[in-house]
């Protein structure tokens, strides 16, 4: 497999489906597991996150947990297709703290925010901010009723 320019082999890939699943997992057991010594596999680590390929390393929060009950799609469609306004509306929902995803999407909307909240209120006063700041043709908001499947893993070698 090429990337940028840059081969990525089948021990590059093992290295990625095993730190997705687990990026705590030590460099001694991912090394012992693909069948390398520590130093190279490491080393292959490095050349996966200078790649771009390992983006960074994270926890996952439960968001129940800490608080935040309610996770919220709000799609959003615009009559202003212009930079200056779609800078601001970028700027202003990436200040926002609640806001876990911001995409510009195809169909019927021009926009997805995915949004937590810990209860109503707290989503409404999100909203009443939002159409307070941003001039917005149409706004709709669907609340998740229940997670059925949710993954960051990204399908690259099933059989690890």
């Amino acid at each position: 497999m090429v990337y940028q320019n840059k081969k990525i082999d089948f021990i590059d890939l093992k290295i990625i489906s095993i730190l997705q699943k687990d990026s705590s997992k030590p460099i001694k057991d991912i090394s012992k597991k693909i069948g390398l010594s520590i130093s190279p596999c490491w080393n292959r680590i490095q050349k996966l996150q200078d790649l771009g390929i390992i983006k960074h390393k994270t926890v996952i929060l439960d968001p129940e947990k800490l608080g935040y009950s309610n996770r919220v799609f709000v799609f959003i469609k615009t009559n202003q297709h212009k930079k200056k306004w779609s800078d601001n509306f970028k700027d202003y929902i990436l200040k926002q703290p609640n806001v876990i995803g911001l995409y510009r999407i195809s169909g019927t909307y021009d926009y997805l925010i995915d949004v937590l909240a810990k209860d109503i209120k707290d989503f409404d006063l999100f909203y009443k901010n939002l159409i307070e700041n941003i001039e917005i043709f149409e706004v709709s908001s669907s609340f998740i009723m229940e997670i059925m499947k949710e993954t960051t893993n990204i399908p690259i070698l099933n059989e690890l």
